[in-house]
């Protein structure tokens, strides 16, 4: 498989199996997408020398790439495909092909290269600083990507991609707290977040997260949770905001997680049901005299 697409709207992916490839409404094209603002052979993907590259055929709601119309484009990597009104992440490796260097100099480019890349991390940071040589991301990039099974540097720990468009979130320390205050580790200033209104734990291999007591609540594939696991590849909602989650597990397998359930009363989740339970009044016990309890009184029947 060369890759799939993932649709920002949930369900299965696309997989993505032949170098080109029909898109299109029709279902003898070789990736069928049933929606009516599709055209019927919308366009074509291109895996041509280590890219995919898009070409529109002249479909009547056009063809996007991160929210730019186009007629032929590459797509990158967690580009966001734009089909009519159906948005897809695109969701693959780059293949650079590797050129064997013939010269003592080419060899000592390459080694340098490979430092660099070494060195450096997706955000363009050399040891943590920004780099100084403008050139330096474009010969990181020439420089083929070390194997994602490999979970060394906190940089490898994955990112949240908008649903809706935008630049990735990296996910880079194993603690982080989501929401819209500043002090957050990552910080959506949307009026709909609480102030803190998750935190993500790399626990196991694994992403976990927690809701905070949010407003609007924390949403996983869907479903909307206190404490989940998040799979490669789940959407993670924050009131109406989406995110895929892309990591690579290192794990076994998912931790178990403890599920705190939606059905606890107000006093359950305030750690007060036993003040307010058995023969408290007023935070006093009662004795077994029914002339010190007070007197009950049914509306129904006549007072005696």
């Amino acid at each position: 498989m060369l890759g799939k697409l993932v649709p920002c709207g949930g369900g299965a992916p696309l997989p993505l199996l032949k170098p080109r490839l029909l898109v299109g409404r029709n279902p003898d094209c070789d990736v069928s997408i049933p929606c009516s603002t599709v055209s019927s052979q919308h366009c074509t993907l291109e895996f041509h020398e280590g890219a995919w590259w898009v070409n529109d055929l002249n479909s009547k709601n056009g063809t996007s790439v991160n929210g730019h119309r186009c007629e032929k484009q590459q797509v990158a990597p967690n580009d966001i495909l734009t089909l009519g009104r159906q948005r897809f992440v695109i969701n693959y490796q780059r293949a650079v092909p590797k050129i064997v260097p013939t010269s003592k100099r080419e060899i000592e480019e390459d080694l340098a290269l490979e430092f660099l890349n070494s060195a450096s991390d997706e955000s363009g940071l050399v040891n943590g600083e920004p780099a100084k040589s403008a050139a330096m991301p474009l010969m990181a990039s020439a420089v083929p990507q070390r194997p994602s099974s490999s979970i060394s540097r906190l940089s490898d720990l994955g990112r949240l991609v908008p649903c809706g468009g935008g630049p990735p979130l990296p996910l880079r320390r194993i603690e982080l707290v989501l929401g819209r205050s500043q002090e957050c580790d990552i910080c959506l200033r949307f009026a709909s977040i609480s102030s803190r209104h998750c935190q993500m734990n790399f626990d196991d291999g694994y992403w976990l997260v927690e809701d905070l007591n949010s407003k609007n609540g924390t949403w996983v594939d869907g479903e909307r949770c206190m404490l989940q696991c998040l799979m490669p590849e789940s959407v993670l909602s924050l009131d109406k905001y989406r995110f895929t989650i892309h990591y690579v597990p290192s794990g076994d397998g998912p931790p178990p997680v403890v599920k705190k359930l939606f059905s606890q009363s107000l006093l359950e989740k305030a750690g007060l049901l036993n003040e307010f339970t058995g023969d408290r009044l007023g935070g006093q016990l009662l004795s077994d005299d029914s002339a010190d309890r007070p007197k009950r009184y049914n509306l129904l029947e006549p007072d005696e």
